[in-house]
């Protein structure tokens, strides 16, 4: 990623996360009528994660083809 995609993402991550710290108080507040407002906002935070990290998702995936994995070993 670039630069500046990497700093949109961010910017993106720190206004769903806000946005999610507001709807979380509405529903307290205001009772589980905006949930899915909630899920929603869950729902698109972790699929920037995922998108924004993919060296990460590309370890983890490996990981479960080691020599200790009960998977087929990759040496």
């Amino acid at each position: 990623m670039s630069a500046r995609v990497d700093l949109v993402a961010g910017s993106l991550e720190r206004r769903l996360e806000a946005a999610m710290t507001v709807v979380a108080y509405v529903v307290v507040r205001d009772g589980p009528a905006y949930m899915p407002l909630f899920y929603r906002l869950e729902t698109e935070l972790q699929a920037l994660r995922r998108k924004s990290d993919p060296i990460s998702r590309v370890n983890s995936h490996l990981a479960a083809y080691t020599v200790e994995s009960s998977l087929k070993a990759i040496r």
